[in-house]
């Protein structure tokens, strides 16, 4: 397993829907043994890579039925890095997606 084939396997996803973290964390886990919640650094890189290329961006919605909003216009952060930012959030904590970037989210993909 590699960060490619990481990378790959977020964007098999993310070109469907929004995923949240902790969702993408466990498809990884399931499909390729790679568990974010307990060891991050491959899967924070895929995204690093993946978001610099302007491929994918972070979003956040602050409650279940709310759109997601671009992370960098939301006012939040997400360390990636963290495991904890791979478990499923508390009810009532913001939820961290990852999508697809499109033309008014590049800008931002690339600067958060």
């Amino acid at each position: 397993m590699s960060v490619s084939d990481i990378q790959r396997e977020i964007l098999g996803l993310v070109d469907e829907d929004y995923y949240g973290v902790w969702e993408i964390g466990w498809r990884l886990f399931t499909v390729l043994g790679v568990d974010p919640s307990v060891d991050p650094a491959e899967a924070a890189e895929a995204v690093a890579l993946l978001r610099h290329r302007g491929v994918v961006a972070i979003y956040v919605r602050e409650w279940i039925d709310d759109p997601p909003r671009p992370l960098g216009s939301s006012g939040r952060a997400v360390d990636l890095n963290d495991p904890a930012a791979w478990r499923e959030p508390e009810p009532g904590l913001p939820q961290f997606l990852i999508g697809a970037a499109d033309d008014r989210d590049d800008a931002t993909a690339r600067t958060c």
